[in-house]
Order: structure tokens, then C-alpha cells, then sequence
């Protein structure tokens, strides 16, 4: 006979720890292969008399994914720890299974919440939870009540809204309050403003005859609209006039204002197209046979059902996560609502709630559950202007590069939003990369090998300039950024002096290397015990017989707009800089683990043909490299000091270098990028080489 606890629970349930589930003190296992609290299967479906062993019973009888039928002696149930939460998981047949379902703790201790099943049927979204989650939030949250970021510029001129109330497009007056819709359009014709329609659609009532058919996710945005008693809504196929384009431009270029100055986004992510809708607004929710199941145990009330957290995935797992342009419509707003088709979500500068059906859930009374949804948000850390891009751009860039575009062109369009966010951190953008530490930005990459597709009309030295076609993955946020390997200050540094050409064809100096800032970074290093007092290399002699372009080199720049038979790209994909190259080998095959398996596409590089010395790897596609002769060329493009493993007192001077090919349509002789080398290369190395000092033009 099993022995009872006071609540009736069984022997092993007498092991979770349920005051610290109440009080959310719990932490989440590393792994999910480390478990907290374990069952043994067919002892809890053969219980019928504890609490907890009925909750977890009712999360597996809930799951699709699970059949008993065949529960063995061996299967077991495993509890992981996550704040208020009890995620519960399956080892049957030597496979681990999560289950959807979750035990958590709801209401207050005093809550007079019916035990055992509750059967609630939310077919619908109750906008009253929405309504609640404002209210709190607009009220009690300093850094949402603000009238947007202090960094966003204003809307812009002729910027137009749906009336809801009256239903037609109005010219918005000045500070007005709305709310913006991020949605996919996806195939079909849809309405969209043009010049024809525009008279029209001004008028009173337009939108909602017969004379228009509005997509569902529009409609039903209007319809949550009034139903929050907001008057305004923006939606970028009808506020944007799509024929105009001067019109196009000027709305384009401030989504950073658009979405940062919205009351709230509503976020349209069920579904694959613009009729997909709001559900569970305004439509049956996707999973309507919901269930919920409730004890108290040590008087708590618990509850199994869908976990928020699970359902998060849903976001991961749609259309909308994997389009271009909803990237910055969520990351630039304030406040976002989503709608994923089984459960609704709130995120805000301060805060994440999930509806709970009116079970209090506690995983969302406290601001931060312990996690997050699985897409990126502007990091809350402060950032210097330097080149250490390892937060907000180059994440950001990492999530967009591999979503997808409709429209090819529309690659830096997707992403103006966010760079005229970051502009106080990465300054004035060109193509897309940071025009600040121009050296540190061009040394960008991504963690798989790079692509041999070219994006036409855009330079090869911007992340723009490639189409990715590894795909959007499902497993959330992308965390390596583009920039691998890039540490404090003092590691990292671009050591050139960087021109472009300006829209009056004249050559214009957008970054300047002074020489000095190496020695300062010495002696920076030196103070914070990074490199002892000792280290002798001549510094500033070595960086000005590598990087001081001689003083009649000018000449050299005019001649790429003076020439007349000049040919290649328009001048506005050029960069120029004075830099040191050479050729170094890169072998023919991928590197190999222990296991005998190539590590990403990545192949050595060394000095010599006959050298067993690895300088630094560089990850290339088999099939170009084959194309290729042994010698490829390298040019440097930053400076930093960097100490030995394990505290090893050496302290080195390396470069950080880019691989680039000769263009042989180009006169004057011009070069496109291909990629960064993973790592830097000591100075030592580097003039072993033999590098040739010139001007690089860059395309």
C-alpha cells in the first residue's frame, strides 16, 4: 500500500518542492537531459488518488504526441523546474519526448478556483485580458508611457492612418495616437493605395462597402481597434501610397518612427497570407479542445495546460517570423500583441503576459517569467560607438539576412527602420553596414559557409550584397550575430582610412585612421593588466610602414571618376582604402574533427605551400574553392592586441583580415570581398608573407 502525505500526494510527489514553484524561486535546468523530478510511468496512470500524479496524468491525456497503450515497466516521467512553472516530459522507448503541457501555479492561496476538471472552452480571445495588460502597462511602466524613444525621429510628412470609426484613410494631424498592424501579405491581390484609388478611399465609409474587399487580418485589426477604443490604425498597403515614389521613400524611411511611435503592434502571426485573421480574435482558436485540470496541493492551486512557453514556438514556426519586413516592425515598437492562432501574447519594454483564461497564471505577475519570446529585441545595455557590433546590429543583421524577401531589391528597404535606430552607434549606414569602425564592420560573417549567390545591385563588401540560402531556422533566436569572436576594445580596431564617393561624384573621407589610437590601446591595455609594460614591439612603426599611404596617392582615387572608358558598378558601390595585402595559401579540403567530420566548410590557412603552420581558417563553399588557384589574396582591415590561452603572459599584435578576388571587368582594377577570416593573424605572420602596401577599391 503506498503511504500518503497530508494532501494525499504519493511518495515520490512528496520529492517536488511546491513552495518554491509558488514563490517562482526554481531555476530551469542547463539541459533538458537534466531533470529535477522523475516518476515511473505506468505507478502514475495506475494512481488514482494524488493530486499531482491526476495533474500530470491530465498533461500527457491532453498531448497528441503521447500513447500509453503500450507504457512499459521502463518509460518514466521527468519534471524540469522553470520559475512557476513544471514542464513535464516522457522517456518511453528510449526516446525523450516534451509533452505541450505544463503544470503551473495559479491564483492566490484564497482563490476559490474549482478543483479537478475544468472544462473552459476559450474559443475566442477575451479583448478585456488585452484591455487589462494596456491598462497596467500604460499606467505602471515608465519606459512604455513615454510618447516613444528618444532616439526615433518624428512620423513623417503626409503620414496617413485608417479611421476606423468612420472607415476611410485620413492625413494624420499632429501626435496622433494608433496602433500599427505587422502582418503577411502573402500571395493574391490584396487593396493597396494608389494614386488612382486615393480621392476615393478618403471618403467617409469607403472601406467598408462593397466597392473594396478588405483582407481578414485588416478587417479584424479594425475590429480590435474599436474594440480598444483606439481610433487609428496603421497598415502599410493603405497608408502608404504603393505607385508614389517619392511618397514610398519618405514612409519607408521612417518605420523606425512608425512602429516606435505606435500605442500598440498588432501582430498577425497564423496563418500564411493576409486572410489569415486575428485568432483567436474574431475567429475559433486553433486549438478550441483546450482543457484545463486544477488541485491544491499545501494549499496552491496548480493547474495543467497548454504551456505558454511551449506556444511560444508557434512564432518560431510561422510565416510571419520568417518574412523580411516583420522583423523590425516587432523589434522597433514598443508594445506588440500577438496573435499566434493557439494563444495570445503581450510584450512590452518591461513586461510578458499571456492570457490565463482567468486562472491568474503566476508566470506572468512578475515583469520578467524566468524567459522570453524567441525573437530578438533591442538590447537594454548601454553601447559605446565603437566597433564592437556584438548586441543590437549584429544580431539583428544575423535574423534578417536569413528571412525572405518578395522583392530582392527591397534587402536594405526591410532594414532602414533599425539602422536609423542604431544610427547613434553605428553612424550614417552605407549598404547597410556601419560607416563608424568601418574596418570592424567589414570583417562580418555567418556561422555556416558563405553564399556563392550574389545579390545584383549591391556591393559584395555588404552583408546585402549576398542572398542566404541556408533558410530561416525554427529554433528561435539567433545568438552568434555576425560578428564571430570579436571581443572588448582593445582586441578589435579599424586601422583604416576609409572614402566613398558622394552624390556629387566628388571623393569624400568618411573615416579617418590615426596612428596613434594603436599606442593608445597599448597603453589602455596595460592600465587594465591586459598586456605587461614589458611588451616591446615597435608599434607605431609597424602600423605606419603597413598602413600611411604615400603622400601623392590621391591622384589614384580621381582616376576611378576622371577615367573615361571607366567600367564595373555605379561609383556609389566603391570604398577605397589604403591597406596591406598579400597571398597566402588556403588548402583545397576542409579542416576535420576527431570524428572525421569537416568543420563547416572551413579550410586552413598558411604562409607556404610546404608549411604546417595555420595562420587562421577562412569558411568557404567546396565547389568555389575548387575553382580557385592555391594563392588567394587577403587584405587587413583592423589591429588589436590579444593575450595567449590560459593566461599565457605573450601578448600579440594581430590583424583581422577579409578574402578578396580581383574583379577582371572592372577598369581601373577594382576587388569584391568574400569573406572574413575566423580569427586574426599575427603580426609576425603577416610580414613572413611579404605584403605589398596599395590602394584596395572595394565593390
Amino acid at each position: 500500500m503506498t503511504s500518503r502525505h497530508n494532501d494525499g500526494l504519493c511518495r515520490p510527489c512528496t520529492k517536488v518542492n511546491f513552495h518554491s514553484l509558488e514563490e517562482g524561486r526554481t531555476k530551469r535546468t542547463e539541459r533538458e537531459t537534466e531533470f529535477d523530478v522523475f516518476w515511473d510511468l505506468l505507478s502514475v496512470l495506475n494512481e488514482k488518488n494524488c493530486p499531482l500524479c491526476r495533474l500530470l496524468i491530465s498533461c500527457l491525456r491532453n498531448d497528441d504526441d503521447f500513447d500509453f497503450a503500450e507504457a512499459g515497466k521502463f518509460d518514466h516521467i521527468y519534471g524540469v523546474y522553470a520559475g512557476h512553472e513544471l514542464r513535464v516530459l516522457v522517456k518511453q522507448k528510449e526516446r525523450t519526448k516534451r509533452s505541450s503541457y505544463s503544470i503551473q501555479v495559479c491564483g492566490d492561496k484564497n482563490s476559490q478556483i474549482q478543483e479537478h476538471l475544468v472544462k473552459i472552452k476559450p474559443t475566442t480571445f477575451d479583448v478585456k485580458e488585452l484591455k487589462s495588460w494596456l491598462d497596467r502597462c500604460n499606467n505602471g511602466h515608465r519606459q512604455c508611457s513615454t510618447k516613444g524613444d528618444l532616439l526615433a525621429k518624428p512620423l513623417p510628412n503626409g503620414f496617413r492612418l485608417i479611421d476606423v470609426k468612420r472607415g476611410c484613410i485620413i492625413t494624420a494631424e499632429s501626435d496622433p495616437i494608433y496602433c500599427a498592424l505587422s502582418y503577411v501579405w502573402g500571395g493574391g491581390n490584396q487593396l493597396t493605395l494608389n494614386k488612382q484609388n486615393l480621392t476615393t478611399l478618403e471618403k467617409e465609409g469607403a472601406l467598408f462597402g462593397n466597392d473594396f474587399l478588405l483582407p481578414k487580418s485588416i478587417t479584424d485589426a479594425i475590429k480590435l481597434c474599436k474594440d480598444l477604443n483606439q481610433n487609428y490604425l496603421w497598415v502599410d498597403c493603405l497608408c502608404i501610397l504603393q505607385d508614389g515614389e517619392a511618397d514610398k521613400h519618405n514612409q519607408v524611411s521612417s518605420m523606425d518612427a512608425v512602429y516606435n511611435l505606435a500605442f500598440l503592434t498588432i501582430v498577425a502571426a497564423a496563418g500564411d497570407s493576409a486572410n489569415a485573421g486575428l485568432p483567436p480574435f474574431n475567429s475559433p482558436r486553433l486549438n478550441s479542445h483546450l482543457l484545463f485540470h486544477v488541485e491544491t496541493i499545501s494549499g496552491i492551486n496548480f493547474v495543467s495546460c497548454l504551456s505558454p512557453r511551449i506556444a511560444t514556438e508557434a512564432i518560431t514556426e510561422s510565416k510571419w517570423a520568417t518574412r523580411g519586413w516583420t522583423l523590425q516592425e516587432y523589434v522597433l515598437s514598443k508594445r506588440t500583441v500577438i496573435f499566434t492562432g493557439r494563444y495570445v501574447f503581450f510584450r512590452c519594454k518591461e513586461a510578458l503576459w499571456a492570457e490565463d483564461f482567468g486562472l491568474q497564471f503566476l508566470s506572468f505577475r512578475d515583469n520578467w517569467p524566468g524567459w522570453d519570446l524567441p525573437l530578438y529585441r533591442f538590447s537594454t545595455t548601454t553601447q559605446r560607438a565603437s566597433g564592437q557590433y556584438l548586441e543590437n546590429y549584429s544580431q539583428l543583421v544575423a535574423q534578417y539576412v536569413r528571412r525572405v524577401l518578395t522583392k530582392e531589391e527591397d534587402i536594405l528597404y526591410a532594414f532602414l527602420g533599425i539602422l536609423n535606430r542604431l544610427e547613434n552607434i553605428i553612424g550614417t549606414h552605407l549598404w547597410g553596414l556601419p560607416s563608424k569602425e568601418f574596418g570592424s564592420a567589414l570583417l562580418w560573417s555567418t556561422n555556416s559557409s558563405f553564399s556563392i549567390k550574389r545579390r545584383p545591385l549591391f556591393p559584395s563588401w555588404s552583408w546585402a550584397g549576398w542572398i542566404y540560402t541556408n533558410g530561416f531556422p525554427h529554433e528561435g533566436i539567433i545568438r552568434d550575430g555576425i560578428y564571430l569572436g570579436i571581443g572588448s576594445w582593445y582586441e578589435h580596431s579599424s586601422i583604416l582610412t576609409c572614402y566613398n564617393v558622394g552624390d556629387d561624384t566628388e571623393i569624400q573621407c568618411f573615416e579617418q585612421n590615426h596612428i596613434g589610437r594603436v599606442t593608445s590601446m597599448r597603453l589602455r591595455a596595460i592600465e587594465e593588466g591586459i598586456s605587461g609594460s614589458e611588451f616591446e614591439i615597435p608599434i607605431q612603426k609597424s602600423i605606419k610602414e603597413h598602413f600611411t599611404p604615400p603622400k601623392n596617392y590621391e591622384h589614384l582615387l580621381d582616376s576611378y571618376i576622371s577615367l573615361k572608358d571607366r567600367s564595373g558598378p555605379p561609383l556609389s558601390h566603391y570604398v577605397f582604402f589604403w591597406t596591406s595585402c598579400s597571398t597566402l595559401l588556403v588548402d583545397r579540403q576542409p579542416t576535420y574533427d576527431r570524428e572525421g567530420n569537416s568543420s563547416f566548410g572551413q579550410f586552413s590557412i598558411r604562409l607556404q605551400p610546404d608549411s604546417d603552420h595555420t595562420i587562421g581558417h577562412v569558411r568557404l563553399d567546396s565547389e568555389w574553392r575548387e575553382k580557385q588557384p592555391e594563392m588567394l589574396e587577403f587584405a587587413v582591415t583592423t589591429v588589436g592586441f590579444y593575450s595567449g590561452w590560459f593566461n599565457y603572459p605573450r601578448i600579440a599584435l594581430k590583424f583581422g583580415l577579409m578574402l578578396i578576388t580581383s574583379c577582371t571587368n572592372t577598369k581601373p582594377e577594382a576587388y569584391t570581398r568574400v569573406t572574413a577570416v575566423q580569427g586574426r593573424v599575427e603580426l609576425e605572420d603577416w610580414i613572413k608573407s611579404e605584403p605589398q602596401q596599395r590602394l584596395l577599391a572595394l565593390i
